[in-house]
């Protein structure tokens, strides 16, 4: 005969509640994302509202400086990018289909020269992917106007992280109220933790990224690749990605290279290889030493969970996401 189930009905709807909340915040990734993105952006311009604050300034002045100056600072470095960018994004556009065409010659020569199995192999590769090329270029003005469409929710990223810099002391102070007093210390402490170093991650991650945008753009434009610009930006972005990024932003300007020279392709890996040697060991040690302190195979993890969750976005969040969780984990762990 079956037994009667001994698990309480309390506990059973407490895991269903669970389960629908996690099923909630499934169905809600999309503006959660846009709320994360929100906090760590306040978070990170808390810190000279703060000081403005020590200075007498008021806070709501403090903040319409800082945000004014952000602004002015985004559109100052948009304004001396975008014109060139656009020429470059243009001219690759139209030229997308012919170095399709001077790849898959390279390949034809490496099919008489190093026999029919490989080289055939190779071109099949080639043939497939040279057939998009056409399309990708038609889809490049399409795919900048779905960016610039994403205006108003930038806007709203921007106003409500505005809000939360503004209130951030007051809503920190009402959500610490609710915590019962015997846990307040306690947990007090792990939200400061975790603000420092999302904070500490969001810092890193933009100087990371200026300095390897700029180094790889004066390596490219000494060995006279074209498109330096664009792909020297697409290295300072993809750095949002620690580990695949770099590999990333290699595959453009390696069949850039090829294009227009195996001699060039083999020079650009190099290139790669040695920025990506120097960030490694010099460069990420310090400037990201004392950000967020995961596991590298930890961050792989997180990034590959990111990706298939919530996309492109959600790879780029997973890194401080997880470190924030760290946090908590930490904590519950020291106290069990």
């Amino acid at each position: 005969m079956f037994q009667k189930s001994k698990l309480p009905l309390v506990d059973v709807l407490k895991v269903v509640g669970v389960v629908l909340t996690l099923a909630l915040l499934f169905v809600l990734r999309d503006i959660i994302l846009i709320l994360v993105v929100a906090l760590i952006l306040a978070m990170a311009l808390t810190q000279p509202v703060n000081w403005l604050k020590t200075k007498k300034v008021p806070r709501l002045l403090g903040a319409s400086i800082v945000y004014l100056v952000a602004i002015g600072l985004f559109a100052f470095l948009v304004y001396l990018i975008l014109p060139p960018l656009a020429t470059e994004m243009s001219h690759l556009a139209d030229n997308l289909p012919q170095y399709g065409e001077s790849v898959q010659h390279y390949f034809k020569v490496l099919q008489r020269s190093q026999g029919q199995a490989v080289g055939q192999a190779l071109q099949n590769v080639l043939e497939q992917g040279s057939s998009k090329l056409g399309s990708m270029a038609s889809g490049i003005i399409p795919a900048l106007k779905t960016v610039f469409g994403r205006l108003f929710h930038v806007f709203v990223l921007i106003v409500i992280s505005f809000y939360l810099v503004l209130q951030g002391p007051k809503l920190k102070q009402d959500f610490v109220g609710a915590i019962p007093a015997v846990y307040r210390g306690r947990w007090v402490g792990v939200m400061d933790r975790i603000q420092k170093k999302l904070r500490h991650w969001f810092y890193g991650v933009l100087i990371l990224g200026v300095i390897i945008g700029a180094m790889t753009f004066i390596g490219l434009y000494i060995i006279g690749i074209k498109y330096a610009l664009v792909l020297a930006i697409v290295a300072g972005i993809l750095e949002l990605l620690p580990g695949i990024g770099p590999v990333l932003s290699a595959i453009p300007a390696v069949i850039l290279g090829l294009a227009q020279s195996p001699v060039l392709a083999i020079v650009v890996v190099i290139l790669y290889i040695a920025v990506q040697q120097l960030e490694n060991h010099l460069i990420v040690p310090q400037v990201m030493k004392k950000a967020v302190g995961l596991n590298p195979l930890l961050v792989i993890i997180s990034l590959l969970i990111g990706f298939k969750l919530l996309g492109l976005l959600g790879g780029i969040l997973a890194v401080p996401i997880v470190a924030g969780l760290g946090e908590v984990v930490k904590e519950l762990w020291r106290k069990s």
